[in-house]
């Protein structure tokens, strides 16, 4: 009779157990059928809203993966997972699922599938991030990156110029006021700014528009947009000064294109690009002699592994 009991029990425990189990997993389906009179008999007055936010949260930190690694796998920080880049799409979906508009979880996705190479997934996924924030810096900055790197130049300007429209303060609020990212920005630790970061992504902007107006052959659009970087980015004033200069050359204004080229090899005179276009503007302004020598120390740069050779910029997206 004993042993008959104590089998009830276990049974009974089990099935119990695997009630509140598929509860919890499918809280959304279960609670309708779940009368108030009896959980209100059996558990004293509910607070549903309270009991399915609670759900929620416990099924969201039951799969959480590592917050910090997407960013810094797009750092360069930490080696490619596929197992922890799945857990990371596993958790986004979920929160997707929990609430539909959520703009950062459609970001999250849009970069994991960046980063598995599925680049039309990923721009779907930084579209409807910006159906439902159009202030997020960084998913038209990430979409940006990809038009660029698929060589779709006017449409990597396009959201670039959006990008850089929109009101820092604004860009950085929602970031901060993110759960998301502030989930992320705790475990990175309180040397990351998320300023200095969108510092960075404007000065990326401004590189890539200038390329994508360079390979379009929009040489006056190019020079507005090199001595745009010039002025508000002086850190990067070799890269904007030459693509000024080569500007100034394709436009045929060479006093212009001499001027920016000495200003290149005055600070990086190693750039053997920089003496071929300096020395072909003094040619075409008829000082020969003087392109003959900067000519001659292109050639002589470029026979050395010290040579300095057309500034390019490396691109990736970014999570903030």
């Amino acid at each position: 009779m004993l042993l008959k009991r104590i089998i009830q029990g276990i049974l009974t425990g089990c099935l119990l157990f695997g009630v509140g189990t598929a509860i919890f997993h499918n809280y959304q389906k279960v609670i309708p059928y779940l009368r108030k009179d009896f959980l209100t008999y059996n558990l004293g007055p509910v607070d549903h809203k309270r009991v399915q936010a609670k759900a929620i949260t416990g099924s969201l930190n039951h799969i959480m993966p590592e917050l910090e690694y997407l960013f810094k796998l797009l750092e360069g920080e930490v080696a490619s997972d596929h197992k922890k880049i799945q857990e990371s799409v596993e958790y986004y979906y979920q929160i997707i699922r929990f609430f539909p508009q959520h703009a950062d979880a459609y970001a999250m996705l849009g970069n994991c599938y960046y980063i598995l190479e599925d680049k039309v997934k990923a721009a779907a996924f930084y579209r409807k991030a910006l159906e439902f924030n159009p202030v997020s810096f960084w998913a038209w900055y990430d979409l940006g990156v990809i038009a660029f790197e698929q060589g779709n130049y006017p449409v990597a300007i396009s959201v670039l110029e959006a990008a850089l429209k929109l009101n820092p303060a604004m860009v950085i609020k929602a970031i901060n006021s993110s759960l998301i990212y502030r989930g992320i920005q705790q475990r990175l630790g309180g040397d990351f700014l998320v300023s200095d970061s969108l510092h960075e992504g404007y000065q990326q902007s401004y590189k890539m528009m200038v390329l994508s107006y360079y390979y379009m052959k929009d040489f006056e659009k190019m020079w507005q947009t090199a001595l745009s970087g010039i002025k508000d980015f002086p850190s990067d004033k070799d890269f904007f000064s030459f693509y000024a200069g080569l500007a100034a050359y394709h436009k045929g204004e060479y006093p212009h294109a001499i001027s920016f080229f000495q200003e290149v090899i005055k600070d990086n005179p190693r750039n053997a690009d920089a003496f071929v276009y300096l020395g072909q503007s003094l040619r075409k302004t008829g000082q020969n002699l003087v392109a003959s020598g900067m000519l001659k120390k292109a050639v002589a740069l470029q026979q050395t592994r010290q040579a300095v050779v057309l500034p390019g910029i490396e691109v990736r997206v970014r999570i903030f």
